[in-house]
This record gives C-alpha cells, sequence and structure tokens, in this order.
C-alpha cells in the first residue's frame, strides 16, 4: 500500500476570510454580468448583509422577497492555489433561502440554506492563483418545498447573505468534524466517566500516521 508517511501538522488549515469586498445588487442578475462586475446598479457592502434589514413584520403587510446577487473577490497565493495536499471548502454561516454559487465563471453548487448555511467542497481545479471571483445569488421568495414551507409565515424571511463566509483549505489527513461522539457514564459516588470517540479522515492515496 506504499510508505506510511508521518506528518507533523497534519490538522492544521488555511481559512480565508470574505467578509469584505463585495458588491450587492437587488434582484437576481444574470451571472456573466456580475461576474464582470458590468452589472448596473450596484452597491459596496460588506458581510453579514441583509436586505430586509429596516423591515419590521406586520401582518398582512408585504416586504421584499425576491432575489439578491453579489459580487466577491478573493487572492489565493500561488503555492496554495496549486498545492495537491488540502481540500478546498466554501463555509458560510447561517442564511435563507435557495440560489446558485459561481467561482471564476463555472457554477460551484445551487444552495438552500434552510437558515443553517453551507459547506461546499471546491475543486481544487476550480481555483487560481491570484484573484479569484465569486459570484452568489440568492432568494428569500421560495417553492412550498423549502422552509416554513407557506407563503406568509408570521415572522419575516429575512434575505441575503446574513452570516459570514471563508474559504477553508484543510490537509488531506484531518478530523471529521461530523464523527465526534461523546458519552457519559455517571461512576457513583462522584466520579464521572467521560468515552470520547472520533473520527480521522485520510482523504489521500497513501496510508498516514499521526
Amino acid at each position: 500500500m506504499g510508505k506510511v508517511a508521518k506528518s507533523q501538522e497534519w490538522n492544521t488549515r488555511t481559512r480565508i476570510n470574505l467578509d469584505s469586498g463585495w458588491m450587492f445588487w437587488k434582484g437576481c442578475r444574470p451571472v456573466r454580468r456580475i461576474l464582470s462586475g458590468n452589472a448596473p446598479g450596484g452597491r459596496a457592502i460588506a458581510l453579514p448583509h441583509c436586505w430586509n434589514t429596516h423591515d419590521t413584520f406586520q401582518d398582512g403587510v408585504a416586504y421584499y422577497r425576491g432575489g439578491g446577487s453579489y459580487r466577491g473577490s478573493f487572492t489565493l497565493d500561488r503555492s496554495l492555489a496549486r498545492a495537491k495536499d488540502r481540500l478546498w471548502r466554501l463555509e458560510s454561516e447561517g442564511f435563507y433561502g435557495t440560489g446558485d454559487v459561481w467561482l471564476n465563471g463555472r457554477q460551484l453548487a445551487r444552495v438552500d440554506g434552510q437558515f443553517l448555511g453551507v459547506n461546499l467542497p471546491v475543486p481544487s481545479d476550480q481555483l487560481a492563483a491570484g484573484e479569484n471571483t465569486l459570484a452568489i445569488r440568492l432568494t428569500n421568495r421560495c417553492r412550498s418545498s423549502v422552509l416554513p414551507g407557506i407563503r406568509m409565515p408570521d415572522y419575516l424571511l429575512h434575505g441575503g447573505l446574513t452570516g459570514r463566509l471563508w474559504l477553508s483549505g484543510r490537509p488531506l489527513l484531518h478530523f471529521n468534524e461530523g464523527g465526534l461522539l461523546c458519552r457519559y457514564k455517571l461512576n457513583p459516588p462522584l466520579a464521572v466517566v467521560a468515552t470520547i470517540t472520533f473520527d480521522i479522515h485520510n482523504a489521500s492515496a497513501h496510508p498516514r500516521r499521526a
């Protein structure tokens, strides 16, 4: 199976904050115009951002339900862009609504925030050394299959990238964040025994020791 390699920094990760330098357009604009920066009527914003900031809920009173378009960019060092020992993900904190995400002119994913945000895999060949451009289009007017599933709930459905955003690169050998389990057992009269199990994921083609 190949030589077992040791790694001294096997669970360190690179995390690039993407909160600043965004342009926002109210409405769902064509992706190509957003990516080129030629769509008129945009304004500079920073994340978190919400297009219902000044709305208040009033029963039977409409507020803005529709689309919003975002354009942002980030610079990636050449050594990171070419690194083959990283798994890249686009991580967003919670937001409401559905939409699509584009990176450097190619669609990365369709998203459904459901108030929880998203964690999207980013293919390394879709990242470029130097400047990279993101386009994100969202809507808070969703079909009935998306929570809350009714046209007019008794609370506001806030639209926009209402959470923070990061590009995260982690080593091929890493903790699986969804694989942590803690069990506690009372051992009378005073002691508590804790058992913690976790997963370590190796995404490389070779055995690793850590």
